[in-house]
């Protein structure tokens, strides 16, 4: 089986990256698996994260964003003619490849992918955010571009979608759509978090859909009657500057950049937390649990409820309900045994999400698609 991914690129610490070469990396493992993935705008930027030699990764060299160098009419032109280029090289790249099946996700120019395609075989579209996120855009352009996303739906094979909640939303619009969960990598380290360390973990972009800020807010109101615990932040993003600038006013709080050994610092943490506005599907999650970490996340839609049995392996808070948040947290940090318990509880929830539970899911999708 010939599989291709297409992507823009995986030259950042994100969770959309890390599934697509977790996937192909357990894919290429298997005998009767050909894995390549073809992006658009790789250019120099190193995998952030492990691929194995038997994965091939190709850049077009496409350089969507030297669009965004012009304005106006300009821009637009010279976005039409960067479309085209891509569209002429993948279509050429495939017909030397000859993939089984090709997949895209639906944020990623999937209308371009379909196009070069053309019929020949069959179009995977994964969509890691949720329906609710992705058609909700009313300015013209946004427009335009969900019109051609719609029409690229529409003539994929198949949509997959992280959450049942998430499918049966766009299940209201498209007939192919499945659900499968994210494959989560398991705790590798042998040890598990400790509910005396009195470490709490967030990992998250420091964007407005994870409501760091929030994270911040909550902690700066349950610091002065535990001021022996640290919130300990992994992440970047473009509110990393305002994040910095609250952290500095709140005692007990310490970042840091990505890491490729997050696992460690889960290991290091008593438990995590989640502030999201929406999650598709919350990876930081399952890993986290796989360590041993009971997670408190607010009840958004709608990852965390797929993932988080409320009272058994984390707490589900009503969205918007800080002072629950916090109060759950406090809960926590006084009852380790609870703490301890619930982690023993997160650590069998996060093997549901394993490579070997969830990827024959997807063979089975390729077999399906490609009637082999």
């Amino acid at each position: 089986m010939k599989v291709v991914y297409v992507f823009r690129s995986l030259a950042i610490w994100g969770g959309i990256e890390r599934i697509i070469v977790d996937k192909a990396n357990y894919l290429s493992g298997l005998a009767d698996y050909d894995v390549a993935i073809f992006t658009a705008d790789q250019g120099d930027h190193p995998v952030p994260y492990e691929l194995r030699d038997g994965v091939r990764l190709e850049d077009l060299k496409i350089r969507m964003h030297t669009q965004y160098r012009f304005r106006g009419l300009w821009r637009l032109w010279k976005g039409w003619q960067l479309e085209r280029r891509f569209v002429r090289l993948l279509r050429q790249r495939l017909d030397d490849v000859r993939p089984d099946v090709v997949v895209c996700v639906a944020s990623d120019y999937p209308h371009l992918v379909v196009e070069a395609v053309g019929g020949r075989v069959p179009v995977v579209i994964e969509s890691h955010s949720i329906y609710q996120r992705t058609f909700t855009q009313l300015r013209l352009l946004n427009r335009l571009r969900n019109w051609r996303l719609d029409k690229a739906l529409k003539a994929a094979q198949t949509i997959v979608t992280l959450t049942p909640d998430d499918a049966a939303e766009w299940r209201k619009h498209y007939k192919n759509v499945v659900n499968i969960p994210n494959m989560v990598s398991q705790n590798p380290t042998g040890r598990r978090g400790n509910a005396d360390l009195r470490r709490v973990i967030l990992v998250a972009r420091m964007d407005d859909q994870k409501r760091v800020d929030l994270a911040l807010k909550i902690w700066k109101s349950i610091t002065a009657e535990q001021p022996d615990w640290q919130l300990h932040i992994y992440g970047e993003g473009d509110r990393q500057k305002h994040i910095e600038s609250m952290a500095a006013s709140i005692s007990g709080v310490v970042l840091h950049k990505p890491t490729d050994h997050i696992f460690d610092a889960y290991c290091d943490s008593s438990f995590l937390i989640l502030t999201s506005l929406y999650e598709p599907f919350g990876l930081v999650m399952p890993e986290a649990m796989s360590c041993g970490l009971p997670v408190v996340a607010f009840d958004c839609p709608y990852g965390p409820r797929s993932i988080i049995t409320d009272g058994v392996d984390g707490f589900l808070v009503a969205e918007g309900d800080e002072r629950a948040f916090a109060d759950r947290m406090r809960l926590l940090m006084t009852q380790p045994e609870r703490c301890r318990a619930m982690g023993d509880a997160a650590i069998g929830k996060a093997h549901s999400f394993a490579a070997t539970a969830i990827m024959p899911r997807w063979t089975e999708l390729f077999k399906d698609v490609t009637g082999r």
